[in-house]
């Protein structure tokens, strides 16, 4: 189950990526080809708990694919673009209330 209802963040599954680097390379690819035949653990990409063909075709379809990074959310960047217009407005007021007074 992803964080989503605790953390707010989804955790991506990168099917062949077997250490949790969010990329799938040699090393997974030797965690397979180590582990062949065993039950579970590392080199299994598919949760069955078992290391088998299905997990070594995992490794081939996704191998040189990465986990897609984050990025900002764009109701983020509208805040903080309403905050700096905000700070100009006020500083702008503060000096034409100080010019009106001199």
């Amino acid at each position: 189950m992803s964080g989503l209802y605790t953390t707010g963040e989804i955790t991506l599954l990168l099917p062949g990526d077997t250490n949790g680097d969010q990329q799938v390379d040699i090393a997974d690819l030797n965690n397979v080809r180590n582990n062949f035949g065993a039950a579970g653990g590392l080199g299994d990409t598919n949760g069955d708990q078992l290391v088998d063909i299905q997990d070594l075709n995992n490794v081939r379809h996704f191998f040189g694919a990465t986990a897609p990074q984050a990025v900002p959310e764009p109701t983020s960047l509208m805040l903080l673009g309403f905050a700096v217009t905000g700070a100009c407005a006020f500083q702008c007021g503060r000096r034409r209330f100080a010019r009106a007074e001199s």
